[in-house]
């Protein structure tokens, strides 16, 4: 997990903010992002692996005037095997590798196998009492054979990602 303190056309003021950070102790990073032929630079303080780092920088970041806004990045393998829907793709059996990129509880959602992306979608974060003890997905049968991935459970979170995919 990081904060996003924020994004710059030019990659001198996404540098600069992020000396200026690391001056406050902070660690920064600098990410391009690229859009077609636009460039832009995203500045990132972290990583935060618990409650008390989160608080500890997020406070720092506020006490400095900065808005922070929590991002996280990350990706998984996984395992289908029931062919899925996904809006309208189809996702296919067999392993993949789940990635996203969220701010707080929206999650920007990438399906890939064998290099290739498969599938993308919108997707949610949300908090459940206890971690899933192994990878898990849900999807509904419908009459039409139409099956909508709703969630997907990775193991060691405490969070499922949920998928608002009916027809």
């Amino acid at each position: 997990m990081f904060f996003d303190v924020g994004r710059f056309k030019q990659e001198q003021s996404a540098l600069r903010l992020s000396g200026d950070l690391e001056q406050l102790g902070l660690r920064a990073n600098v990410i391009q992002r690229g859009h077609f032929w636009m460039s832009s630079y995203q500045v990132l303080v972290g990583p935060y692996n618990n409650e008390e780092d989160e608080r500890r920088i997020n406070s720092s970041l506020r006490l400095h005037g900065f808005k922070p806004r929590p991002f996280e990045t990350g990706s998984r393998d996984f395992a289908f095997r029931t062919m899925l829907m996904i809006g309208h793709s189809k996702l296919p059996t067999g392993d993949c590798v789940i990635s996203w990129e969220s701010y707080v509880a929206n999650a920007k959602v990438k399906f890939t196998q064998e290099h290739e992306i498969v599938a993308t979608s919108e997707g949610q974060w949300v908090r459940k009492s206890e971690k899933f003890s192994r990878d898990e997905y849900v999807y509904q049968n419908q009459a039409d054979g139409f099956r909508p991935l709703l969630e997907i459970h990775f193991a060691g979170l405490d969070r499922a990602l949920i998928f608002h995919n009916l027809p």
